[in-house]
């Protein structure tokens, strides 16, 4: 059995054809190059793996060589684009709900992404995640949904509204256009998730299209989805998702897995065992898929990448990435770097100050 891939509803790409197409350029020769099928735009509701997603946004970055164009995408696009998530979210009372909404339904528009709600000390955190063994460059597709979630919730707070900060999981980009400042003056970058900073006053703010009837209607349907997505599920999704929980403490171990799947380590290898797969396997290739993301996608110290997907030291670190990737992390890390100026590897939370226009 295959393992359950994260996926997320076509609405986005929909929106890319729809701005291309006003560009007129030709949205199916990009899709075609990285292999997205385009036959799933027909229906918003229909799903594609988010790989594919993340690789469709960064062809197109290349093709309009425009850095910023996640975000005016953002701007230009539909209120509630994102079909039931975006509906539910925008008839919401107020943005604190509206936030609360993406955070506990989020699974409707895109799959293995963690997120959350978080308030306290006067202001709110809706937080995201990308799966941490994603294997393709997730900062376009991030870019669009951070804006996208911005700009929302600017049709309440007002049009000069920015947040109090925006943290993302990604490195910075190679240039910073002018449509950054849409996310205020605090932008950072290789957090270890994106983050996007909420004043109160803002938050206890009506929603311009709030519906309490169909809000209520909406929730309904949401949680009947949200259902049958958690059904299924599969073992080596349920494994692996638990090892990612547990990488960087040190506990991710056949005991403390089972344990937190509800099930004795012997019956979980046995269970693992019927499906061609192993427990030390599944380890390994999840730390493999991690370290590749983190080395690709941030410019987090080598130490810290050996520490987040469970290794106690570099040089076994360093071994484990060449068995993997047949260089050192570093040299793997430099493939990825084409384009863009070398130097030393920037802080976890490197802050940037951006001029704030509003």
């Amino acid at each position: 059995m295959s393992p359950t891939k994260p996926t997320i509803r076509v609405a986005p790409a929909i929106a890319l054809a729809r701005q291309l197409e006003g560009r007129q350029i030709d949205f199916e020769i990009i899709a075609r190059s990285v292999q997205f099928p385009t036959h799933v735009l027909r229906d918003p509701m229909q799903t594609v793996e988010l790989r594919k997603m993340a690789q469709l946004f960064v062809a197109v970055a290349r093709a309009v060589d425009d850095c910023g164009f996640a975000i005016k995408l953002a701007e230009e696009s539909e209120v509630g684009n994102t079909g039931l998530l975006g509906h539910l979210a925008m008839a919401a009372p107020t943005v604190r709900s509206f936030l609360e909404c993406l955070a506990g339904y989020v699974s409707i528009l895109v799959t293995g992404v963690e997120a959350g709600f978080d308030e306290k000390n006067g202001t709110g955190k809706m937080l995201w995640r990308a799966p941490a063994d994603l294997d393709a460059t997730i900062k376009p597709l991030w870019l669009y949904i951070a804006a996208s979630l911005v700009y929302r919730v600017r049709s309440a707070g007002g049009s000069g509204w920015v947040p109090l900060s925006v943290e993302f999981e990604h490195k910075a980009p190679a240039a910073t256009p002018a449509e950054f400042a849409v996310f205020g003056p605090r932008i950072s970058f290789n957090a270890d998730r994106t983050c996007v900073t909420i004043d109160k006053a803002t938050l206890d703010r009506p929603m311009p299209s709030a519906n309490e009837e169909l809000f209520s209607i909406y929730k309904h349907h949401a949680s009947l989805l949200m259902r049958d997505a958690s059904a299924e599920q599969d073992l080596e999704t349920r494994v692996r998702q638990a090892i990612i929980v547990r990488l960087n403490d040190d506990t991710a171990t056949l005991e403390w897995i089972a344990h937190d799947l509800n099930v004795s380590p012997r019956a979980m290898q046995r269970r693992l065992e019927r499906l061609g797969l192993s427990f030390e396997k599944l380890l390994d290739t999840t730390r493999c898929s991690i370290a590749g993301r983190l080395l690709r996608e941030t410019d987090r110290p080598l130490i810290q990448v050996a520490h987040d997907v469970g290794y106690g030291s570099q040089s076994t670190f360093t071994r484990a990435v060449r068995r993997w990737f047949h260089v050192s992390p570093r040299a793997y890390r430099q493939r990825y770097r084409s384009g863009q100026q070398s130097g030393p590897a920037q802080n976890t939370l490197e802050m940037v100050s951006l001029p704030n226009r509003n």
